[in-house]
């Protein structure tokens, strides 16, 4: 998601004005409450409801521990929802997505008409991100033996053996 406010005209053509940057400021500072309000429990909340989930507080709570937000860039939002379900994850983050398109646009009313949120993409990048199964074995046994060199060690130790 990326956050603009266009700047101002000023008519004067003739002269150099930095409302170009102070619009670019204005979108900077903005994109930090953005971040807020996306990791806010209403909104989260409002997301649920959209994608038709269980919006109770135990619901809410549980989708904003699997959503992350960062800000990638000085006016750019990536969003991550993470899940067990490729089509519950695709579903969710379109719903947060939109909810903060349609909150930025309902505060830009009543605050500042030119600053605007822009969904860079309409469609999230969903990837399976569990481990490889080579990899859990390789795990476990790794963890077998340690669990059982600590356990032979022990009983060694107490029996009194060197």
């Amino acid at each position: 998601m990326i956050v603009n406010r266009q700047a101002e005209n000023s008519g004067a053509a003739n002269y150099f004005t930095y409302e170009g940057y102070y619009a670019e400021q204005t979108a900077q500072h903005y994109t930090d409450s953005i971040i807020g309000a996306i990791k806010s429990l209403s909104l989260q909340q409002l997301a649920l409801k959209q994608a038709g989930l269980p919006s109770d507080s135990l619901a809410v709570k549980k989708f904003g521990s699997k959503v992350t937000v960062q800000k990638s860039g000085p006016q750019l939002i990536t969003i991550f929802v993470s899940g067990d379900s490729p089509a519950i994850i695709k579903t969710l983050w379109q719903a947060l997505s939109s909810q903060t398109v349609a909150a930025v646009a309902e505060l830009s009313k009543t605050g500042d008409a030119k600053v605007t949120l822009q969904a860079l993409n309409p469609e999230p990048l969903v990837e399976d991100t569990s481990p490889t199964p080579w990899l859990l074995g390789l795990a476990t046994f790794l963890g077998m033996v340690a669990w059982g060199v600590l356990v032979i060690g022990t009983w060694c130790y107490l029996r009194g053996e060197k």
